[in-house]
């Protein structure tokens, strides 16, 4: 079972952090910290793609309204306080204390602009709106949002949105039907930028999927972090992050492979921090795409692959004791798990395996694609390994060029209802579902529970309803659920990480245990 770094190692951090915080006396030069990622962001603009790398750069220099903490509870960030006003109205109190990078105070147009941002962008963030009516500021310090239907989750779906300062002189409110222009910002802008966060650091140097330069913010409203400078590098290979953050290359990398856990625990100069599941990995057949005679938009092929593959053999021989077998998309660490059968799903008796399957993977999943079709290669099916950089599976996913991909998915704020919505649903703009559908699976049971669970105000409903998603998936297997992971980090010994549940690597997070001068660049 994975491992959790306990309450009090957390809180001790927490201490730690606020001593390292301090000024060491006399110094003043900049502290620098060097961060080792699988994958660094495609783009700097934080509602281009839904990915935990582009969420990990985007919460260094954006922030949101709330933020979900793991244990079913929201915490204050941009708003400071939040309401229910109606069936279909929420009340967000702001914080009158932020200052966006450009200096201009946290305001209702800040949260109108984002909204009518992302209204006009096609992806997978268009559905945290899509039941938002419209916004109204109330003074200067207090927005009103209306919604199309009850939403008692809505502070926490807003968890995962990015707020982005409003350009100067931009006003107006969002509304369904139509809002002011949000066309001042360009793709470049955030690359260079150039446009306004409220978060502790700000973008300085960045080139996409290879590596982002951060300074901090020194206007920042909350908790300075400890470092004035941050680079992010992409590292894909796990051997590679590993090897970078023994040789002090980097300070800090994520997802350190499995097979270095053990070694990076005994040696004295590298520790290892381990948190709850935060990924699922899994395999998404491309449900419009024809295998020879075999289909994969038959459901019975997807049980028959399903079934082929050891998901406890996986755990237990690959992931070091850091992942879970999955038998349901769900986590078994969610509330709603329990009263979920943890069984796959039997094809019926005659059903052919594909003679052929290709598994696209990107670097950080190739062992487990190589184990993967180890066990399709046991039943039969004559198996090729695609490899291609993580920077490639948005434009192969669109076009459909590939059989079967080997992905991860995190639940940013813990709700597989509204994951469900924006990636299995069937694809709607008109609706708001199925963004992040890029396979064509359309299922309308599904649509019809998924928005039913949207709808539902008691929690004991909602958990009923999430389980029978969870269960119409593991039956129907438009994705194949193969692992539910822990997250790590391997780091310097003098450092130490404070985990949070979404998995991202933030700055802010890594605090240090000693003060040395290997920490003075």
């Amino acid at each position: 079972m994975p491992g959790k770094t306990s309450r009090i190692d957390q809180l001790l951090l927490v201490f730690i952090s606020l001593l390292s915080a301090l000024p060491a006396f006399g110094t003043s030069a900049e502290t620098s910290l060097r961060i080792g990622l699988d994958f660094v962001a495609a783009s700097a603009d934080p509602h281009a793609i839904a990915a935990p790398s582009s969420h990990t750069l985007a919460f260094h220099i954006f922030e949101p309204l709330v933020m979900w903490d793991g244990d079913d509870r929201i915490k204050p960030v941009l708003a400071q306080e939040w309401r229910r006003e109606g069936p279909t109205r929420w009340s967000f109190t702001l914080r009158s204390d932020v200052r966006f990078h450009d200096g201009h105070p946290l305001g209702p147009e800040d949260l109108a602009f984002t909204f009518c941002r992302l209204a006009r962008l096609e992806g997978q963030l268009q559905g945290l709106i899509y039941n938002i009516l419209k916004t109204q500021a109330v003074g200067q310090n207090r927005v009103q949002i209306d919604t199309r239907s009850p939403m008692s989750n809505l502070p926490r779906q807003l968890s995962r949105l990015a707020i982005i300062g409003a350009p100067p002189g931009w006003r107006g409110d969002y509304a369904a039907e139509g809002c002011p222009p949000t066309n001042q910002y360009k793709a470049a802008d955030f690359n260079a930028g150039r446009v306004p966060g409220s978060g502790p650091y700000r973008l300085t140097g960045f080139k996409a999927g290879t590596s982002a330069v951060l300074q901090r913010y020194p206007g920042y409203w909350g908790e300075a972090p400890a470092w004035d400078r941050v680079e992010m590098i992409a590292i894909p290979e796990g051997a590679e992050r590993a090897r970078a953050v023994i040789s002090r290359k980097v300070d800090i990398i994520n997802r350190p492979p499995l097979e270095s856990t053990s070694f990076f625990d005994q040696h004295p100069n590298t520790r290892i921090v381990t948190g709850g599941i935060s990924r699922t990995l899994f395999l998404l057949p491309n449900t419009r795409k024809r295998t020879g005679a075999v289909s994969l938009d038959n459901p019975a092929v997807r049980q028959a692959i399903s079934a082929a593959i050891d998901r406890r053999g996986l755990a237990d021989r690959l992931m070091g004791g850091l992942a879970l077998p999955a038998f349901q998309p769900l986590p078994p660490d969610d509330p709603a798990y329990p009263g979920l059968r943890e069984e796959l799903p039997t094809p019926p008796p005659g059903t052919r395996l594909p003679q052929k399957l290709e598994i696209t993977t990107p670097p950080t999943f190739r062992r487990v694609a190589d184990g993967v079709a180890r066990y399709l290669r046991l039943a039969g099916v004559q198996v090729d390994i695609r490899d291609v950089p993580s920077e490639a599976l948005p434009g192969l996913l669109e076009s459909g060029d590939y059989d079967m991909m080997m992905l991860g998915r995190v639940m940013f704020d813990g709700d597989l209802v509204q994951q469900t919505r924006d990636t299995l649903a069937t694809r709607d703009s008109a609706r708001g579902t199925g963004a992040g559908n890029s396979q064509g699976y359309s299922n309308a049971e599904l649509d019809g529970l998924v928005e039913r669970a949207m709808a539902t105000e008691d929690k004991t409903e909602r958990a009923a309803l999430t389980r029978q998603i969870s269960t119409l998936v593991m039956r129907e297997l438009p994705t194949i659920p193969l692992l539910h992971i822990a997250r790590s980090w391997a780091m310097n010994a003098d450092l130490g990480y404070l985990d949070q549940p979404d998995g991202l690597t933030l700055a802010a997070n890594v605090v240090p245990l000693v003060a040395t001068p290997a920490r003075v660049r």
